[in-house]
């Protein structure tokens, strides 16, 4: 992203286009109904690229 900051915007879309895609997996493989999950990624580009970052409650580990 640094190098290439264009790129932000591409992987802004690819996000949501992404996410869509993977509830539709985990609908398929898990067989819950779509509703059970949020319709739009719930995270944004900033946070799925932190590698610090982890969706729910903190662990103690992330502040060791």
């Amino acid at each position: 992203m640094e190098e290439n900051p264009s790129l932000k915007s591409y992987l802004e879309e690819v996000v949501g286009k992404t996410y869509l895609k993977g509830v539709e997996l985990a609908v398929r493989e898990i067989d819950l109904p779509s509703y059970t999950f949020p319709s739009d990624c719930p995270y944004s580009l900033t946070e799925i690229l932190d590698d610090r970052f982890y969706p729910g409650e903190t662990s103690e580990l992330v502040n060791e």
